[in-house]
């Protein structure tokens, strides 16, 4: 039996209701749905036994999903329910058409990278998280500052002194570009003075942050959008 997990944003009214109405349909296809309640935080990642993720929310519905679904190779399905909709690209009247796309095989699943951050502090790992997005880390207020020192894999990148950094997956540098209004299409290739070119495409890498003890680690979330085919039985 095919089994889906829907997430549904509790602060969207709307995909409450199209939650329960899809797990309905779902039943009518043969497929067992069952429905994930999502305020925004959690701890929980109830993903194990699922073929798909259905999200019917935001960005961060899917951000959360990604995060849960990646290391299962699970695919997700990403209903917009938000304003901006940069990753949840599938519309509110497309799901059933989308739905069908993917258990027919058709749809395109777009694979993304991912960081899996650890924080390490006197010998020992005090944090770690993984994120589709970004990841930010801060000093306590403006007026204090980091020193940051940046290797990717074994070679160094420099050293910084910041209130804070922002590392970037290829989606959310996208991200950044397209809400701040400009081209997100556009590419660039970014070489340090060693000639040490960083991968455009944001891909499988390696980076060591030795001052704060932080390690970022490669990894990868499947995105429903609409060439590779997968068919469910």
């Amino acid at each position: 039996m095919v089994r889906c997990l829907i997430i549904v944003n509790t602060y969207k009214e709307e995909s409450k209701k199209m939650g329960n109405e899809i797990r309905s349909y779902l039943e009518t296809i043969g497929i067992t749905g069952e429905i994930f309640l999502f305020n925004g935080f959690s701890e929980q990642y109830p993903f194990s036994g699922f073929d798909f993720v259905i999200t019917l929310g935001g960005d961060g519905t899917v951000l959360f999903a990604s995060r849960g679904c990646a290391p299962l190779g699970i695919p997700i399905i990403p209903v917009n329910f938000g304003t901006f909709g940069f990753i949840a690209s599938v519309q509110k009247n497309e799901w059933k058409e989308q739905l069908h796309k993917f258990l027919d095989g058709k749809s395109l699943i777009v694979s993304r990278s991912m960081l899996q951050t650890e924080i390490i502090r006197g010998g020992s790992r005090r944090f770690s998280a993984t994120s589709l997005n970004d990841v930010v880390i801060s000093a306590k207020n403006s007026a204090h500052t980091i020193n940051f020192k940046i290797d990717y894999g074994k070679t160094p990148l420099g050293s910084f002194v910041a209130d804070g950094m922002i590392l970037s997956t290829a989606t959310g540098s996208t991200a950044y570009s397209a809400y701040g209004g400009t081209d997100p299409t556009g590419t660039s290739t970014i070489i340090n003075k060693k000639g040490f070119v960083l991968p455009q495409t944001g891909g499988m890498g390696y980076l060591l942050f030795c001052a704060v003890g932080i390690a970022l680690i490669g990894g990868g979330a499947a995105l429903i959008f609409g060439g590779r085919k997968k068919k469910i039985r």
